[in-house]
């Protein structure tokens, strides 16, 4: 029963957010971790996003401490800031 509930929550999640045109974000990324959604799904979310979110070190280390797993974190795209000259 859990693992029903839990796809169609993933389901009308992914489908809500490309409705609506809403970008994936790391808190998208945080909530589907907590709720339990397995890696390969969350992984295959990050990336069939169009445009997958780009996050700084910051997020990641907000996403490692929400533990999501190390999959989940290797397929989100680290955006480089550059050094000031």
């Amino acid at each position: 029963m859990n693992v029903l509930r839990n796809t169609i929550a993933t389901l009308f999640l992914s489908s809500w957010s490309h409705a609506q045109g809403v970008p994936l974000t790391k808190d998208t990324i945080i909530q589907m971790s907590k709720v339990g959604r397995p890696d390969d799904v969350i992984v295959s979310k990050i990336r069939g996003e169009a445009w997958p979110p780009k996050m700084s070190a910051d997020d990641l280390i907000a996403l490692k401490s929400a533990d999501v797993s190390d999959s989940g974190l290797w397929s989100v795209p680290l955006r480089l800031q550059s050094r000031p000259a």
